[in-house]
C-alpha cells in the first residue's frame, strides 16, 4: 500500500475481486476492526448493491451502510472505487453521510419543537395566533379530507418502496417522508 493510503483521515480499503481486505488504512482498521472480508462490514441490506455494483472494472459510487466499531451500529457512506486492471485488485474510499444525514434530522428536530413552542413564544416581532379560530367553511372541511387522504397514499407508495430505499442507503429519508407526512396529517387534523 501507498504510504499516504495507510494514513488517510478516512477508511481506505485495498481489496481484490472476491472482496478480501488485502490492506486498510489506519483509520479503517479503528472504524472496522478486524474484517477479513468487505462483506464481514456491511450492513445485511447493503450486500447485494455491494455484490452487483461493485465489481473489476467498475467506476460506479455507491451509497452503502456498513457496520462499525465493536458495536457493529449502521452508518452510511459514500464508497468510492478504483480498480487496477493488471492486478485485479481495488482501492476502495469510505467518505461518511452519516453527518449530513445526522445535519437534516436536527433541523427537522429544530423545526418540531419550534412549531412545539407555546403562545407567546415565537420568534421577535411575531404576534401570538388568536385563541379563537374562525368558523371553517364545509368546502374546508371537504379539502381536507382529501389532502389527509393524498397524505396516506403518499405513506403507503412510501412503505412499498422503503425497503428499495433501505438498500440503496436512503432508507432514513423514507423515514423522514412517512416522518413530515404524519407531521402535516396532523397539522390538518388540527385545523
Amino acid at each position: 500500500m501507498l504510504m499516504q493510503a495507510k494514513h488517510l483521515p478516512l477508511p481506505y480499503f485495498h481489496v481484490d475481486a472476491s472482496l478480501r481486505i488485502l490492506d486498510r488504512s489506519a483509520h479503517a482498521e479503528l472504524r472496522f476492526p478486524g474484517a477479513s472480508k468487505l462483506a464481514q462490514i456491511a450492513d445485511e441490506g447493503s450486500l447485494e448493491k455491494m455484490g452487483r455494483f461493485l465489481r473489476p472494472g467498475s467506476t460506479v459510487r455507491l451509497e452503502l451502510n456498513f457496520l462499525c466499531g465493536t458495536e457493529r451500529r449502521p452508518e452510511l457512506f459514500e464508497l468510492h472505487q478504483q480498480w487496477e486492471e493488471e492486478t485485479g485488485t481495488a482501492h476502495l474510499l469510505l467518505c461518511p453521510l452519516q453527518d449530513r444525514l445526522q445535519r437534516m434530522q436536527d433541523t427537522m428536530e429544530r423545526l418540531r419543537r419550534e412549531k412545539r413552542q407555546p403562545e407567546g413564544g415565537g420568534p421577535a416581532g411575531s404576534r401570538p395566533l388568536s385563541p379563537v379560530s374562525p368558523p371553517v367553511p364545509p368546502k374546508a372541511h371537504a379539502d381536507q379530507r382529501e389532502a389527509i387522504s393524498a397524505l396516506e397514499t403518499i405513506e403507503d407508495l412510501v412503505g412499498i418502496i422503503r425497503s428499495d430505499l433501505t438498500e440503496a442507503g436512503k432508507g432514513a429519508y423514507a423515514v423522514l417522508l412517512l416522518e413530515q407526512s404524519a407531521l402535516a396529517k396532523g397539522l390538518l387534523k388540527r385545523l
